[in-house]
């Protein structure tokens, strides 16, 4: 980062937290503990929760292959698996379909690179030349003219974009359909035009799993073409994968997976380095290099209660920043203690019981089951499943605590169990404790869970 920037970029530094709309992510960025494994020229499968910054990482990732004087120094393909792709006949459901969708984007990814960095291709050997150019003419689907009209005027390399998109196809110097051969023949060439090899970077499936009738039949396609052994024997060809980590349970038994030709990484951040996003975030929000979260805020619980609501989620960490910062940027002091009981109810606050998966995810926090006593875990699903309603005691003990679909009537001491249980599942989802937000107790009515708000 800059330390001596001095300019505020306000408040959209909190903003929607795309890092494809963050023009000054690398101001702020900060590596997870794996990065230097994922930059490997190996392949990888990243998996990682909902904000937990896949893309910020990905984007980084491929930023980190530039070499000194800008030109990168591997070949960047940007794969957004497609079920509606091309011939449905060879489509997204078959391993062929996807590996022809692959090898396009691959050799529209080297004829923008060529229109960008002509100067290794007059240097290349000719039979380099000619592999890359059986290459492109074979595998680029469309037509070619209208697929490459943006490279054929005003780039360095154009007159080469042109010569290799209008040249006759030719004979087939590769079986095309013996991917083993074709990627390692690629890949040797490509070196000569001065690059390390290529990166097939996959990332945006979570727009394919919104649904069962679509995430049925894409992971299916999906753990298939992550079995073929073949896509990945190269090491120079290499596949950056990032997925939600909901789908390692599906995916884990692919072959590619399975036999580490894709090595699973999770997607993980320490304590520190949280710290280290918010502050870099606010500093650039602020205009102050030297911010401190400290500085925002002089409530007593205000970095703790930061802590436990973000978990080890960055996006929650920054959402939960946010109206703090916007307060300091408007009133240019830190917030008090009751003005940040009345900021942190902006925050979108979201509790969710995965029952299938035995967790439950408090904003950015990640609670296994065995956090709680059995006891508490069911009078906390009981009250998720009647979420936002007030529960009566007598019927919180006995649907909830014993599991008795019937009235038994009344036990005495029976509101101690339910009040130790209750204080126990405040203690563990709570973000304060102290000031609960999710589990309510009203004086002779019951209990409400409130999920969000």
């Amino acid at each position: 980062m800059d330390e001596n920037r001095s300019s505020a970029l306000g408040l959209r530094v909190f903003g929607p937290l795309r890092a494809e709309d963050e023009p000054w992510l690398a101001e702020c960025f900060v590596p997870p503990t794996e990065f230097d494994l994922m930059g490997e020229m190996n392949s990888v499968v990243v998996f990682g929760p909902t904000g937990s910054g896949k893309s910020a990482v990905r984007r980084m990732l491929t930023a980190r292959m530039l070499k000194l004087d800008g030109t990168p120094s591997c070949l960047i393909v940007e794969w957004q698996p497609n079920p509606a792709v091309w011939d449905p006949a060879v489509g997204f459901q078959s391993v062929p379909g996807q590996t022809a969708h692959i090898f396009d984007l691959t050799a529209a990814a080297l004829l923008r690179y060529l229109a960008l960095y002509p100067q290794g291709w007059a240097g290349a050997p000719e039979w380099a030349r000619q592999m890359l150019a059986w290459f492109i003419r074979q595998f680029l689907r469309g037509e070619a003219t209208i697929r490459a009209a943006d490279l054929l005027e005003g780039m360095p390399g154009s007159e080469v974009v042109a010569q290799l998109i209008r040249g006759e196809r030719g004979e087939s110097l590769l079986p095309p359909n013996d991917w083993r051969l074709v990627i390692a023949e690629f890949s040797k060439s490509i070196q000569k035009l001065g690059l390390q090899g290529a990166w097939v970077v996959v990332d945006g499936v979570e727009i394919w799993l919104s649904s069962r009738t679509e995430a049925e039949p894409f992971l299916t396609s999906f753990w298939n073409f992550m079995s073929t052994l073949s896509l990945f024997e190269q090491g120079n060809f290499a596949y950056k994968v990032f997925l939600p980590s909901s789908l390692y349970p599906q995916l884990a038994t692919a072959a590619g997976v399975d036999r580490n030709r894709l090595s699973p990484l999770w997607l993980s951040w320490s304590e520190s380095r949280l710290w280290q996003i918010a502050r870099r975030r606010a500093a650039l929000a602020l205009g102050k290099p030297d911010c401190t979260i400290e500085m925002l805020c002089t409530a007593p619980r205000f970095l703790e209660t930061v802590r436990r609501t973000g978990g080890e989620n960055p996006r929650a960490w920054l959402e939960i920043l946010r109206p703090v910062v916007a307060h300091y940027l408007e009133s240019g002091r830190p917030a008090t203690e009751a003005e940040w009981k009345q900021l942190r109810r902006q925050v979108p606050h979201r509790l969710y019981l995965d029952e299938d998966a035995e967790v439950i995810v408090v904003n950015g926090r990640m609670i296994p089951r065995e956090k709680l006593s059995p006891g508490a875990y069911r009078i906390l699903r009981y009250l998720y499943h009647n979420a936002g309603r007030v529960v009566p005691l007598i019927e919180l003990y006995q649907k909830g605590y014993l599991e008795q679909a019937d009235s038994q009537g009344k036990e005495s001491g029976y509101e101690g169990v339910l009040y130790s249980r209750l204080s126990e599942i405040r203690t563990t989802i709570e973000p304060d404790p102290r000031d609960p937000v999710y589990l309510r107790a009203i004086r002779e009515k019951g209990v409400q869970l409130r999920l969000t708000w």
